[in-house]
């Protein structure tokens, strides 16, 4: 209900446009010894602490679609930065900071604690 009252509101006011905020990600996640792990990703956008998460497979693989907000198009032109963070049980949790305008493959390997 909440986003056909945007979408409403922005069409009234003309100009709201769909924004990425952000980039589709794909990676996998293995420990030292390179075999996959069972662990939780995830994105978050830094400037607006939108964020998702996912499990890895069984071959440690993950992957994220773009995540999309509706704003007025001043704001589209906003330098986004996302944080994909990784945490496993048994191991150090990691992190890489990516641009949000690009598609990435970010992959970890991590280290037993």
């Amino acid at each position: 209900m909440n986003k056909i009252v945007l979408v409403i509101a922005c069409t009234l006011l003309q100009g709201c446009i769909s924004l990425a905020v952000s980039p589709e990600v794909t990676g996998t996640v293995m420990d030292e010894s390179g075999d996959p792990l069972n662990a939780n990703v995830t994105i978050t956008n830094i400037q607006l602490q939108k964020f998702e998460s996912v499990g890895t497979d069984e071959m440690g693989n993950y992957s994220f679609k773009k995540m999309r907000i509706w704003v007025f198009p001043i704001f589209s032109a906003i330098f986004l930065r996302s944080e994909v963070s990784v945490q496993a049980k048994g191991y150090k949790a990691e992190s890489k900071i990516i641009d949000s305008r690009n598609s990435a493959i970010v992959n970890f390997n991590l280290v037993a604690e």
